[in-house]
């Protein structure tokens, strides 16, 4: 099971860096490749609002990682609490181990 959730970190975080590598090319306009661009599937693909797509993606992308952010520090403070919790446990455990039957409160006759 972990060894499916280190892969399936793995590749979302080669994908993400493959996205904003993707993002940060700049892209080419130069009228040789539109002249070259002359077929029916090239039309429909130069009608895609690619703009509006990114601002979109970007736009989920930041709401996203946000909420990523939110639930990180709420798991964060989980732990903490139990962190505390176990330490406090463990306090009043070695407390009850000096005053137990044979600690050293009993006076000796």
């Amino acid at each position: 099971m972990y060894e499916f959730i280190l892969q399936l970190l793995v590749f979302s975080s080669l994908s993400f860096a493959i996205y904003i590598l993707a993002r940060a090319l700049p892209r080419v306009n130069s009228e040789e490749d539109r002249a070259a661009a002359s077929g029916r599937l090239d039309r429909i693909v130069a009608k895609i609002p690619f703009h509006k797509i990114d601002v979109q993606l970007t736009s989920f992308l930041e709401k996203f990682l946000r909420r990523v952010r939110v639930v990180l520090l709420k798991v964060d403070n989980l732990l903490s609490h139990h962190v505390r919790r176990l330490r406090a446990s463990k306090e009043e455990q070695s407390s009850e181990k000096r005053s137990g039957l044979f600690g050293g409160d009993n006076k000796s006759e």
